[in-house]
Order: C-alpha cells, then structure tokens, then sequence
C-alpha cells in the first residue's frame, strides 16, 4: 500500500508544479508532511477529492456572499445618485421654466431635434407644436431661418458656438444662442428687451444690410455689362469684374490707381436728359478686344458721385447699318417691278412709292414727293378720271380710307374707264399705315379668257375622239378624262370626276383585266418622277373578248398620258387574214413535202430499175431470148421517160422556190 501511494504521489509530482495550484499541492502531501502513518496516508490520499471538493464548495460561498454585498452596495450608490440626478434635473427644468425661452438638444448630426424642453407662452407667438416649432423656415422669415440652418450646420459638424437676432413671421425679435458640451448641440430661443433688444435688432438690421451689398455686389460683378462709380470729382472708384475685362486690366487696385477709362466721358456725346429723371444716355465708341464696340453709357447721378452703365449695342447699330443697306436695296427693287407699289404712313401720307405707281397713274413725282394725303390722291385721280365710276364717291372714299383701321388685308378690283382692270390690295404696314399694291391684270384677264376657250376646244376634241384618254398628274390622280375612257373601262364619270389616284382606278379596272404586270407598268410610268421615263405601248385581251390598243405618253410638264383604243374588230379581221395565211403556208408546205417524197420515193426505185435493166441486157445474169431483149428495151425506155418527168418536176419546185432561175 505504502509504494502504491508513493507511485501516485510521484505521478502527481510529474504533472509538474506548475501546473497545480499551491493549495492543491499542499493538500496532497499533507499527510506525509504531518508525519501520518503509512496506512493513515493511504486513507487520506484516498479521501482527497472529496475533502476538496468540500473546501472548494466552502471557498465558492464565501467569495458569491462577498458578491453579493458589493453588489448591493453598488446598488445603493446607484440608486442615491439617480435620486441626486433626478433632483438636479428637476431644479434645472424648474430654473428653464422659471424663464420663457426654449430649448432644443441635438444628440447627434440629426435634422429634428432629440429634445425640446420650455415654452414662451404670453411672451412670444411661437408653434406651440414641437414638430411645427423644428421646422424653422415655417415660423421664421426667409432670411432669419437661412442664416439659423447655416449656424446649426456649423455647430453640429465643428462645435462654433452662435448668438444672434431672429425674427419670425410675424415681425417678432428673438435670441438664437447656440452651444455644444458632451457631444451635443443645444439651441436656446428667448425673448429680448430693452437695451439687448435695441442692439439685436441693429445687429440684425445690420446683417440683412451686409447680405443685401454682398448679393448686390455679386449681381453687379456678375453682370455682363461694364458697371463703374465714379466720385463727385469724377475718379474711378470702382468697377466690376466686366469693366476689368473690357480694359484687360485685371488687378483692381491697379486699375483704379492708373484710373483705367474703358472710354473718356469727353466722348460720351450725351442726349438730353428727360427732365425730373437723373439718367443720362449718350453713345460713345470703344475698342475692346481689338473690335471697335459702340456703347450706350447710362449715368445716374447719385448723392456723391454718380454710377455708369455700358451697354455693347454693337450689333444692333450693325444691324441699323444693315437694315438701311436693306431698305436701299428694297427700294431699289421695288422701284423696278412693274406692279404700282404706294406704302402710307400711320398719319395717311405717302411714305415711298416706285416708278411703276408715278407711271400707273400719270402723277407728278415732284408732288408725290411732298408726302401727300391718301385722300389728296384719291381727289386728284378722281379729278383726272382714273378711278372706277362711282354713284357716291364720298362713301367709296371712306371705304378705302377704313384700311387704316382694318387688321384684315383687303383685295378689290377696279375697272377704269380706260379700259384697265386693277387687282388693288391694301394691307397693314408693320410699321404703322397701309401698303397698297396695284396689279395690272388687264392682259392676264384676256390671256384667262384665252385660255378658257382653248380649254374648252381641247374638251370638245376629246370628248368627241374614239379613243379613250386619261391624264394623270404629278401626284398620280386623274386630271382629265374622255366619256369614252370611262365607257371603255365601265367607270362611274362622277367617281372619276372626284381626281382618283392611279392605284383607285387600277382597282377598278383590274375586274375587267386581271394582269397584275400591265398595271404595275402603267403605275410606275403614272407616279414616277424620273425624267427619263419611258412611254409604253403594247395590246391587251380582256376576258370579255375585248381587244384594246394602249399607250402611255409622260408629258414634259410631268403629267402623264394614258390612252387605250378599241380594236376588237380590226383585230378579228387581222385573226381572219392571218388563218388563212397559215392554211396557205401549210398547202405550201404540204406540196413541198410531195415533191420531197417525189423525188426520194420514186426517183431512187427508178433508177435501180434503168439499172438493173441495163444489167440484164448486157447479160450479167446469162444470154437472153430476144423477145426477152425486147421486154427490156421498153422497160428501159419508160423508166428514162418517167426519170425526165420527174427530173423536170424537181426543176419547177426548185424554180418556184427561188433557188433557181429559168431563163427562156
């Protein structure tokens, strides 16, 4: 027993002391170390886990008691201080409350606020809604609530502290004090009085003031006009950013240390100033960037000193230059054109007229050159009788004067007793008046009546031809059309009448003639817009045994016409003659074959026969009687007079086929 607790002693030793506890180490060899029996340590080294885990159990207690009053006395500590807390925030809500302003706490970069605490009721109308009262620009002027979000922002992302002058609405001044401690932001909004009153507002006053002169100086420097101030004494004192450019002179103060003139008031040629008004005008030229500029200058005087605008009205005394230049040219245009052009002032008198007006009427340009009224016109042509006869030439008068108040351009006609007939339009001037044109449309009448007949001649012709005719325009619609094109083809005339496009009448004509490449011929001959298009011509059997004739013409103008005749009776004479031609062709042909056979199915055997005939007699097959001979004899004769005969035949066919030529 004594080895076996040593060998256990020695396995423990082994662990190494390092890795068990003092306590535990001493425990285990506690009984050798008292001096216990050999057996006593046996059993105490058997009993050992137990007694510790006893005096684990024992340790373990001791340390969760300890615990257990600390914690409560943290607990105590805890629930003292939340006590003193609860106290020190219930006199600061009270000392907030004791005075009217507000308060707002911000604990991170938020838009609404974490926290709003106080009111100012009786002392100030404010959104008595928490929501309403965050929402500053609801409650505050414009430029109060700006200026606020913009302080807010900087003391939320950098902790700048604020003190300054709101107002409301509704014209009330408040104290906006911001502030940051411990990672928040806090707003305090309180009522002023007196003294801190008066101050704020100045402040505030003050503020608006700067921002007005900053927007002010940022519009004027902005502006794309030369601005610049000059003194009572007339020095330069200041100019904006185009001024700077205008004199490529860049640096301000040396600009205004050289006093740089963008164009010296002596050669500003100033108009008359309206009186009561401390605006002058005046036009002067300046070179700015190497272009000559002309410049409206506006000066207004001020208290001390006055301010000058300079406007480039370059272009627009380019474009007076040019519209002159136009209305030169216009005038000398007009001046050539053969319709009488007279252009009245807003006031009734002649402003321009051309040389074709003075001629129209026989008026002494002298006297028109004196700007005379539209009625002093109208007198003296009636007086020269050269105005249409009239029943009340006061009322025709004032009828041709209302142009003057009319919008509408108006279109008459006169006849003169000369025999002349005037298309006269009258419309307004854009620039005020009444422009009158006089078109000599005597000759273009008798040309219309000419025309008219000829028109009506070509009518006639074509609807008494027999074949049908039908015209198609530019746009592929039937212009014109014959009684006989229409019956030809079973078309309503009034349909065709309403100008159909060519692809309408295909439709109604491919029933009757159902050959889808004719009519697309046709339709690229109608609608094509090349100019070398060709004209078609060819013939067309309907199933209803009608034979037409067709051609398409394209017109030098770009028209196109369409023509088909009716030759279903030439046409069955033509089959008529043509039959027989081909009987006598094959009677031809059928001699031609006989006498071919002729000449293959007897002269051959015939002249076998002459052969073997010949043969015998010569004796080739043995002697012959004489009778025999004789027989022979007739036999060969025969033969060489029917081969004569047919030689003879063969003769006249080859004759009478041209292959031969007989000479008598």
């Amino acid at each position: 027993m004594g080895k076996r607790v040593k060998t256990a002693r020695k396995a423990i030793a082994e662990r190494g002391s390092k890795a068990r506890p003092a306590w535990l180490a001493a425990f285990v060899f506690w009984p050798e170390a008292v001096g216990a029996a050999p057996l006593d340590q046996m059993i105490l080294a058997a009993q050992w886990p137990a007694l510790l885990a006893v005096a684990l159990g024992v340790m373990t207690s001791g340390f969760l008691f300890h615990a257990i009053r600390r914690l409560n006395r943290v607990k105590l500590d805890s629930r003292r201080q939340i006590a003193e807390l609860e106290t020190a925030l219930n006199e600061a809500e009270a000392a907030l409350a004791a005075e009217p302003n507000i308060l707002m706490i911000w604990r991170g970069n938020t838009a609404r606020p974490d926290r709003i605490t106080g009111d100012m009721r009786g002392t100030a109308d404010v959104p008595a809604d928490r929501q309403t009262l965050a929402a500053f620009d609801t409650w505050l002027e414009p430029e109060s609530a700006t200026t606020l979000a913009d302080a807010l922002v900087q003391l939320k992302d950098a902790g700048k502290p604020f003190n300054l002058g709101i107002r409301t609405r509704r014209g009330e001044l408040l104290e906006a004090d911001g502030r940051s401690a411990g990672g928040q932001a806090t707003l305090r909004l309180r009522t002023l009085a007196g003294e801190r009153r008066q101050t704020t507002e100045l402040t505030l006053d003050a503020r608006k003031l700067a921002k007005q002169v900053e927007r002010l100086s940022a519009i004027l420097d902005a502006a794309p006009l030369a601005i610049w101030l000059d003194d009572a004494g007339g020095r330069l004192l200041w100019a904006n950013r185009a001024y700077a450019d205008s004199v490529e002179t860049p640096d301000f103060d040396q600009m205004l240390a050289r006093q740089v003139r963008l164009v010296e008031p002596s050669r500003i040629d100033y108009h008359a100033a309206r009186p009561g008004t401390p605006v002058r005008q005046g036009r002067a030229h300046a070179v700015i960037a190497g272009r000559k500029t002309a410049l409206d200058v506006y000066e207004i005087a001020l208290a001390e000193g006055c301010v000058n605008f300079a406007v480039d009205m370059t272009l627009l005394e380019e474009t007076q230059k040019e519209l002159k230049r136009h209305i030169s040219a216009h005038a000398s245009t007009l001046d050539k054109l053969a319709t009488a052009i007279a252009i009245f002032g807003s006031d009734q008198r002649l402003r321009f007229y051309n040389a074709a007006y003075a001629e129209l009427w026989g008026l002494d340009t002298a006297w028109l050159d004196q700007h005379p009224l539209d009625g002093e016109i109208l007198d003296r042509l009636r007086d020269m009788r050269r105005l249409p006869e009239q029943e009340n030439f006061k009322d025709w008068k004032a009828r041709q004067l209302a142009g003057y108040q009319s919008l509408e351009p108006r279109e008459t006609w006169w006849h003169l007793p000369s025999g002349q007939t005037l298309r006269v339009i009258s419309e307004q001037h854009p620039f005020g008046g009444v422009t009158y044109l006089y078109e000599n449309v005597t000759e273009l009448i008798r040309l219309e009546s000419q025309f008219r007949e000829l028109i009506g001649v070509q009518r006639e012709t074509m609807d008494n031809l027999h074949e049908a005719v039908a015209l198609f325009g530019t746009d592929g619609k039937l212009k014109l059309f014959n009684p006989p094109y229409s019956r030809i083809w079973s078309l309503d005339p009034d349909r065709l009448a309403a100008e159909p496009h060519v692809d309408e009448l295909i439709a109604l004509s491919w029933p009757l003639y159902p050959d889808d490449d004719m009519w697309d011929e046709v339709k690229i001959v109608a609608t094509s817009l090349d100019t070398g298009r060709r004209s078609l011509q060819g013939r067309l059997t309907r199933p209803d045994g009608a034979v037409l004739d067709y051609a398409t013409v394209p017109l030098p103008d770009g028209n196109t016409l369409l023509t088909f005749v009716d030759v279903t009776a030439s046409a069955g004479i033509e089959r008529a003659l043509r039959e027989r031609n081909d009987a006598l062709e094959a009677a031809d042909r059928l001699k031609t074959n006989f006498l071919s056979n002729v000449s293959y199915e007897l002269r051959t055997p015939l002249t076998n026969i002459i052969g073997f005939s010949e043969g015998l007699a010569l004796g080739i097959a043995g002697a012959l009687q004489p009778k025999q001979l004789e027989y022979l004899k007739h036999i060969r004769t025969s033969s060489t007079d029917l081969l004569a005969i047919i030689d003879a035949i063969l003769d006249l066919t080859t004759i009478d086929a041209g292959r031969m030529e007989l000479k008598l």
